[in-house]
């Protein structure tokens, strides 16, 4: 079941974001939201900017989120969070850029 709510900021426990359940928010900042996520038993975090890439954010708020996913996309160290998936939400091509990780 999809969620219907439209900002990430504004999701809560039990709501869902493609298959992946909210179990509770980890925090939230000026730039992005993290959630504590459940998906087939497996427990992950799920990290959203908090405006759409195409948004006029001065701050680039997308754009500091895809240079995280880069970053970490080139590290394979014990030590740094693995990424299961990332894309956008609620629409794939002009939703909410997030990043779905290992929760540690």
């Amino acid at each position: 079941m999809e969620s219907h709510t439209v900002h990430p900021s504004c999701l809560v426990s039990g709501e869902w974001v493609g298959a992946w359940r909210i179990l509770k928010r980890l925090g939230t900042g000026a730039f992005g939201a993290v959630y504590l996520v459940e998906c087939e038993g497996e427990i992950l975090a799920l990290k959203f900017a908090l405006r759409p890439v195409e948004s006029d954010d001065l701050n680039q708020t997308g754009a500091r989120l895809r240079k995280e996913l880069a970053c970490l996309l080139q590290i394979e160290h014990p030590n740094v969070v693995r990424i299961h998936a990332f894309g956008r939400w609620p629409h794939p091509t002009q939703g909410y850029p997030y990043l779905l990780m290992e929760y540690v």
